[in-house]
């Protein structure tokens, strides 16, 4: 990923820019920083992931695949799930993920050490 400050400089001046940044200036560093948040965390958990398809030896084809899944989790997480019902949504998530090609193996690795998220309760 490009580096984040030459990224989030560039998001401001557009900002700014815009005719949302001009009626309210007060709110661009405001959104800036959280832009900025936004972009650290994302690339946190693709390293993260993509550390573990390294560590599995996944083919470079279907590194997209997996990265897909993994901002899939990501968006579960932020829409507030935990517990068993993020725990049940990934499982929904793998099983779809499964039935497109990818390894169980791989995805349950990346839930587990990448997200922290365990498997279901029967």
């Amino acid at each position: 990923m490009k580096d984040i400050e030459t990224v989030c400089a560039r998001y401001e001046v557009k900002l700014r820019q815009s005719e949302q940044g001009r009626a309210a200036p007060h709110r661009a560093k405001e959104q800036v920083a959280r832009y900025r948040a936004a972009l650290i965390h994302t690339q946190q958990f693709l390293l993260e992931t993509r550390a573990v398809l390294d560590m599995e030896g996944v083919s470079t084809i279907t590194r997209g695949f997996y990265l897909s899944f993994a901002r899939s989790l990501d968006k579960l997480k932020r829409q507030g799930l935990s517990g068993e019902s993020l725990a049940i949504e990934a499982a929904i998530l793998m099983s779809t993920w499964v039935a497109r090609g990818l390894s169980q193996h791989v995805l349950e690795t990346i839930r587990t050490q990448v997200f922290d998220v365990g498997p279901p309760t029967p």
